[in-house]
């Protein structure tokens, strides 16, 4: 059947819509892509070919019951390259449709309406989506824009209210009026460099939008671009954006038309640039970038690291920005880093801001320095490859979810410091199995380990007095508790209780309360129909060890088990409650001689002097005789061996020197001379 229709410029309107002009280039001249006079059909579908014959136009879709659509890539061996205007319009039955691969351009309106439509898998051949081409399709919940688009029409995607995922990939020339506008579940938007101009109105009222990602190469961002954003709390603009909040290009920057909610969000910038300037002059609150690093400057002229716009998956935080100390990590610094895996706090950082590493998914290890006071809400939550962590002896404070959900988490140390830990700081931690609470802490706070599922040991220090509720609910793997004195205070479901299929509460009837006659723990136990252990423990003073007996520590004994504290919250070893026989410690020995003949040794012992060893030495002797000039003497050697040990004492008696004794001389002749010689006698 063939259907006249206006030709020339009146064909163009019908086929892009009169307020849509298409970009140079993006198809063939303004005169070639006009419809020919003659409409056909091919199945469920109307088209037409263009002037010049070369490929096909669909201009209608005829079918209203089928959920998907398969829009053939040939017509009578033309390519179907171009879905005309309003051609699947309010077709609200259509759950998918599937795009052939020579398609290039879709029509302004093209899918407006049909709101039933959930996933588009747009091809790579597209190079232009028109004014509100699929404004209003309210169930769609992702689309990624092929890198040879031009341009996104105005309302292109206009309140699509389930709309959640978007990929605008590199190689798009740009993002027009209003194309994302009133998407409510669109949360973050990565903007790449190749697009130049972010149109008016072009993310507005989006009011889960989050994290906008705002590429280096981008020029223009228009008025309104990200107000009624209530979701995002900053906006990182470029050095390569020339033109911020005006409807054209004509000046660099505009006092009238905001970009976004002043009151709700920030703009960080590098210092000398347009945003700088734009930001300063709107009363913006701003925020700096320095390499990878966003960062607000302090009162005490420090400054807080804000956000990073790196990529790195091992961060060594610098521990200076701007010639200025890094004292702080602020909130959601580091958040949805998924590929982070190693961060390293410098020195000097003295808080850790809320969310500041939260959903960094794949982060094994985090290193805190001793400087660090206060872990923020939710600083770690949902680091699901975390699996140790050592809190420093400087944190006071532990903010609620800090560590929440981190579901390898096998081991934490918390210390005496920490004086405040939250409610749900360690919930869902489902690897821990064991933790000590400090004695600094007073309240075990709401749902503090709520379903640690592989708890199996609790310590509670007789400084808590409250243990609030859900605190240890659904911690399926802990079978008792002991409760000290010192708690007056246990809500409703703190513990003893399980989690069912459904996830509802539920108590445990094997559980056991360990606890004192008339206490808080008694009254909770009954109440909630769990078991009760009474402690009775038998009191061991201490003694000491001594040289040859083994004396003990002080500690009690309960049930067969050892405890070393009187409330029973500390568990120990029967051996580690030994002390073991000091031994005799016996030094060097004090030597007694008769004459030279005999002589003893008396060895007495350090630890304890009424022990003492008398061993009799054996003697040696060696002389030296002595000589008309030189005494002689004679070296007495006693000997002992005691413990392993050989030991000696020497004593000297002298030989006195002989002299000399002369007797009758001998003569010598010599020529006219005699020589007188006394003979030495002995």
């Amino acid at each position: 059947m063939k259907k006249k229709v206006l030709s020339g410029l009146l064909a163009i309107a019908l086929v892009f819509g009169s307020a849509s002009a298409l970009p140079e280039g993006v198809f063939e001249t303004s005169s070639t892509i006009r419809a020919s006079a003659d409409s056909y059909v091919y199945g469920d579908f109307d088209y037409e070919l263009s002037k010049n014959g070369k490929y096909v136009m669909i201009t209608k879709y005829i079918d209203k019951t089928s959920t998907t659509c398969t829009i053939p890539g040939t017509i009578k061996d033309k390519p179907v390259e171009i879905i005309a205007h309003a051609a699947f319009r309010d077709h609200t039955e259509l759950k998918k449709v599937v795009f052939p691969k020579s398609l290039r351009g879709i029509a302004n309106v093209a899918f407006k309406g049909c709101t039933s439509l959930r996933k588009l898998d747009l091809p790579d051949s597209l190079t232009q989506i028109s004014e509100s081409a699929f404004e209003g399709c309210t169930y769609l919940e992702s689309v990624t824009i092929p890198k040879g688009v031009k341009t996104i029409g105005k309302n292109a995607f206009a309140n699509c209210e389930c709309l959640d995922s978007v990929t605008i990939q590199d190689g798009v020339g740009g993002i027009g009026v209003g194309a994302f506008s009133g998407c409510p579940w669109l949360s973050n938007i990565t903007i790449p460099g190749s697009v130049k101009t972010i149109a008016v109105n072009a993310f507005n009222k989006c009011i889960n939008l989050e994290r906008v990602a705002i590429s280096d190469g981008v020029e223009f961002i228009g008025a309104y671009a990200f107000t009624g954003c209530t979701g995002l709390s900053r906006l990182v603009i470029p050095k390569s954006v020339k033109t911020i909040g005006k409807d054209n290009t004509a000046y660099p920057y505009s006092e009238d038309n905001p970009i976004c909610d002043k009151d709700k969000c920030s703009i960080a910038c590098y210092p000398g640039s347009n945003a700088l300037t734009y930001a300063a002059f709107n009363g913006y609150k701003i925020e700096y970038i320095s390499g990878d690093y966003i960062y607000k400057e302090l009162k005490d002229e420090t400054v807080e690291i804000t956000g990073y716009i790196g990529k790195d998956k091992t961060l060594t935080i610098p521990s200076e920005l701007a010639e200025k100390k890094v004292s702080g990590i602020g909130n959601g610094a580091f958040a949805n880093m998924s590929d982070l895996t190693s961060v390293t706090i410098p020195k000097g950082v003295k808080s850790i801001g809320d969310s500041a590493f939260a959903m960094c998914k794949s982060l094994k290890s985090i290193t805190i320095p001793s400087s660090v006071t206060s872990i923020g809400n939710s600083a770690f939550r949902y680091c699901w490859s975390l699996t140790s962590v050592t809190i420093p002896n400087s944190v006071t404070n532990i903010g609620n979810y800090a560590f929440a959900d981190c579901d390898s988490l096998t081991s934490v140390t918390i210390p005496s410091s920490v004086k405040s830990i939250g409610y749900y700081a360690f919930s869902g931690c489902k690897s821990l199995t064991s933790v000590t609470i400090p004695s600094s802490i007073k309240i075990i706070n709401s749902s503090m380990f709520d379903d640690c599922s592989s708890l199996t040991s609790v310590t509670i220090p007789d400084s808590v007095t409250t243990i609030k509720g859900g605190a240890f609910a659904g911690c399926s793997s802990l079978k008792s508790i002991t409760i000290p004195k010192s708690v007056t205070s246990i809500d409703h479901c703190a513990l003893g209780y399980d989690y069912d299929d459904d996830h509802m509460l539920m108590v445990n009837p094997d559980f056991i309360v360990r606890c004192y006659k008339d206490s808080a723990a008694e009254k909770y136990a009954k109440d909630n129909n769990l078991k009760i252990e009474y402690i009775t423990a038998k009191h061991v003073a201490a003694k000491k060890a001594t040289c040859t007996t083994d004396g003990n520590i002080e500690y009690w004994k309960y049930d067969g088990k050892f405890y070393s504290d009187a409330i029973l919250t500390t568990e120990i070893t029967q051996a580690k409650t030994v002390l073991k026989a000091t031994g005799h410690n016996y030094g060097k020995p004090t030597w007694s001689w008769n004459g030279v003949k005999s002589a003893t040794a008396k060895f007495t012992c350090a630890n304890d002097n009424s022990h003492v060893e008398t061993v009799t030495a054996d003697i040696t002797s060696k002389t030296t005789k002595a000589t008309c000039e030189k005494d002689g003497k004679t070296v007495y050697t006693a000997t002992v061996t005691f413990n392993g040990q050989t030991y000696t004492k020497t004593k000297t008696v002298t030989i006195d020197k002989l002299g000399h004794k002369y007797g009758t001389p001998t003569y010598e002749w010599s020529k006219d001379k005699i020589i007188s010689r006394s003979k030495l006698s002995m």
